[in-house]
């Protein structure tokens, strides 16, 4: 889009030369075919990458008639076109104006003058709310996303909850299982104590010939059992529970890091991201607006200079507006969301120093631009005389550096903030594999020899059974 505009801007200033004479007053010449081969570009990468954000719905500026173009051929009118035709036809115009400059045909200003209406008015405003649409979009399918994410870790936490309940309830029916296990076990110990006792003293009697006095009726010594009887009541659920705590504990701790840590803070660069992106174009596009407009109101004061000259008849209100918006994109840049996606050495440059012989951009990209907010104000203001056409001539020089440092900073910052949110997804690598190796470590040297002792004592546990059983069955036998 920026193309878009910025080619307007050198139309309409080659158009001002080529009428005026004044061979100084605009860019190289072939800046704006250099401009033309990226708008050129631009068309080829609209249909190769249409696919990528085809899902977002402003996307149907590229295949639907739906953006109003004016076309001067055979008288001027509107027709409405894709944006991939509309480029098209940009690209016949610049064409036909460098044709015609280049081989000095006769000049005509039509081409200019398509330039300059559609660049601007209802075709700038259709195409910029597309832009912000498709930003919007990219927005909401993050915050999409971001609810899709919390759902399911709440889903997550949630399962999670029900088996360490449904865990903590089994521990504690396996506790009280094993305590009346035990009981059972005490208190037949303790019955069966006097059967083997009646046992000893028949065999003494049979066998021996030696006779005690005995009183071999159990319900005569169960008074004397109930007595000594305690029922046992462990806690060995605890060392169960205690330990299903530990591993709800670093689930719950992951799950609460990934939200409301790393993803939260992955969302807002997703989010953020986009919107920088388009504050940079804005700028771009908002700075050859200014150009445009200050030069129109320039050109309505000194007609002298420039004969046949045309200008936009809402210059002043398009300039107050423009300039506006540009002072507070500008400022917007000091936001601390847009800064956390900026390296250090491009926050420097953007507002302390910058590298360069050009005095205009020593003081960084930031004051630059408020500087030549300034400059273009002062020559929207200045009755026109030799001093103001100078003035322009060097806001000229100063836009172009100006415009080709953010066309620089603009991939800088596109790569700078990928490598950023690359790092946080990187982050969320990295914290999913420590928890994950955190918990095959735990498992190894923590539950695999806590279950492998369970497991023995229930075999110990089994055989005691089978022992406990084959005892009653002969004390049934006997009896």
């Amino acid at each position: 889009m920026f193309h878009l505009v910025n080619s307007a801007d050198l139309a309409r200033s080659i158009d001002s030369e080529k009428r005026s004479n004044i061979y100084n007053l605009t860019r190289d010449f072939g800046y704006f075919k250099y401009t033309l081969n990226e708008i050129k570009n631009l068309r080829e990468y609209i249909l190769s990458d249409y696919n990528d954000w085809s899902y977002c719905s402003s996307s149907s500026i590229v295949t639907e008639n739906v953006i109003p173009v004016w076309i001067f051929d055979p008288s001027p009118h509107i027709e409405k076109f894709n944006f991939y035709d509309e480029v098209g036809i940009f690209l016949k115009h610049g064409n036909n104006l460098v044709n015609m400059i280049a081989q000095n045909k006769t000049y005509s200003n039509v081409d200019a003058r398509f330039f300059g209406l559609n660049s601007f008015g209802y075709t700038f405003e259709f195409t910029h709310g597309a832009m912000s649409g498709l930003v919007d979009c990219e927005v909401n399918r993050v915050k999409e996303t971001d609810t899709k994410i919390t759902a399911l870790i709440f889903v997550g936490l949630g399962l999670l909850a029900i088996f360490t309940g449904i865990l903590i309830g089994y521990s504690i029916l396996m506790a009280r299982s094993n305590d009346n296990f035990w009981n059972f076990v005490n208190q037949s110990s303790q019955i069966s104590f006097f059967y083997l006792r009646e046992s000893c003293l028949e065999r003494l009697s049979e066998v021996h010939g030696v006779n005690y006095s005995k009183d071999n009726n159990i319900e005569n010594h169960y008074p004397k059992i109930k007595r000594y009887y305690r029922k046992i009541h462990s806690k060995l659920y605890i060392k169960y529970i205690w330990r299903i705590s530990i591993f709800l504990a670093i689930a719950s701790c992951y799950y609460f890091t990934l939200k409301f840590s790393l993803y939260d803070q992955c969302e807002t660069y997703l989010i953020n991201r986009p919107k920088l992106l388009l504050n940079l174009l804005a700028r771009r596009v908002l700075l050859s607006r200014m150009s445009v407009f200050a030069r129109d109101i320039g050109t309505s004061s000194y007609l002298r200079w420039i004969p046949n000259s045309y200008g936009l008849a809402s210059s002043k209100l398009e300039f107050s507006t423009s300039s506006e918006e540009f002072k507070l994109s500008n400022h917007e840049l000091r936001s601390k969301d847009f800064l956390k996606l900026l390296s250090d050495d491009l926050k420097t440059g953007w507002f302390e120093t910058i590298r360069t012989d050009d005095y205009y951009l020593h003081l960084g990209t930031y004051v630059a631009a408020n500087i030549i907010y300034m400059e273009a104000k002062y020559i929207s203001v200045t009755p026109a005389n030799i001093g103001t056409v100078i003035a322009y001539s060097n806001y000229i020089g100063n836009e172009t550096a100006l415009q080709e440092t953010f066309g620089v900073n603009y991939d800088i910052v596109d790569q700078d903030s990928k490598d950023t949110i690359k790092s946080e997804l990187y982050k969320l690598i990295y914290m999913t594999v420590i928890f994950s190796s955190a918990l095959i470590l735990l498992y190894i040297f923590f539950y695999h020899p806590f279950i492998y002792s369970e497991k023995c004592w229930l075999s110990k546990l089994k055989l005691l059974m089978s022992i406990i059983k084959n005892s009653d069955d002969l004390i049934s036998e006997k009896l």
